[in-house]
Parts: C-alpha cells; structure tokens; sequence
C-alpha cells in the first residue's frame, strides 16, 4: 500500500464512541506515494446524534482517529467499490454524528449566530454574521468587529447601532435579519 497511490473516497473522524463525516470526495482525491495532501472542508453549523445535539472535545487530539475510506477497505490514519458507512465494519462499533450545516444568504452560522447584518458596498450585496458575544465575522471589512451586547436585544437595537457608529455612511444601505 505504501508503493501505490491510494483513492479516498471519504474521510470520518472518530471521537469517544461517536463517528461522523468529515469529507466526502467524488470523484475521489488521490494520494500518491510518499506524499501528502490537505483537504479543505465545507463548513457546517453543528453535529447532531439521535438523541440530540452532539458537542465532541478535540482537544487533546489525540481522543480523535481519522479514518480514510478507500476503494477495498478502511484505514485508520496514524496521527503525526465504495463501501456505506453503515456497513463499515471498522466503524460499525461507534454512534454516527451527522452534520447539519445551516445557511443564510449562502453563510454558514451556528446556534451561536444571532443576525445577519445584510449591505451593499460599491454595488456588492454582502451579508455578515453576528454572534451572540458581539462579534462580527464573513464578509466583515470594516473598521469594528464587535458591538456591545447592549444593541443585540433586537434587529432595530443592533441597526440603531450601526447607524450610530456611522456605518450606513459605508454601506450603500444595510437591513438587520434575526437569525435562528
């Protein structure tokens, strides 16, 4: 196996007694001998088992196994046909996690995320997404990154903020959306 390249179809991740996706690749990605590769995930919002949400601790990594789904088989990586993940037998032992991803206007937030501060600058809709703490992230160039919890009460409180700190003289025109 260490001479030939090897097709990854996917990739899951192993914490406690619980698996989930962390990739999946069609067409497969190649990993060649003596060479490594990085692969970039989608985002997504939360995992979710059966009996509800599932909050795995990375840390410290080594509770974590990664294990790659190759065309006959599945290996489990040393950290330093395509076969279903429900008749994996090397992971028939563990609970499935399964990702929910939640989007607005193509942004991925969390349960975390409060508003979607919608704007347009030179002559481009963007939307930005802010967390419960204040913090203002995705699409967000602007001079501040946070407001004070004090304007997150309400869609109207956080656009009286934004207003006040002089932003709709940045933007074109801008709209506060609650989110969850």
């Amino acid at each position: 196996m260490k001479d030939k390249p090897l097709p990854v179809f996917e990739i899951y991740a192993v914490v406690g007694d619980v698996y989930f996706e962390v990739e999946q690749f069609d067409p497969p990605i190649i990993v060649k001998p003596l060479e490594s590769i990085q692969v970039q995930t989608k985002p997504y919002s939360r995992l979710s088992l059966q009996t509800g949400k599932f909050e795995p601790s990375f840390i410290p990594s080594e509770n974590i196994g990664l294990y790659l789904v190759l065309d006959r088989k599945v290996v489990k990586c040393k950290m330093v046909s395509h076969p279903y993940t429900n008749v994996i037998p090397a992971l028939k032992k563990y609970r499935i996690a399964v990702k929910e991803t939640a989007t607005f206007n193509g942004q991925v937030y969390n349960e975390d995320s409060t508003y979607a501060i919608i704007y347009r600058v030179n002559s481009e809709t963007k939307t930005a997404i802010v967390d419960r703490s204040g913090f203002i992230c995705r699409n967000w160039n602007f001079w501040f990154n946070t407001t004070p919890k004090e304007h997150l009460k309400s869609e109207s409180d956080l656009g009286n903020y934004l207003e006040t700190v002089e932003f709709n003289k940045a933007a074109e025109w801008f709209k506060v959306q609650a989110l969850n």
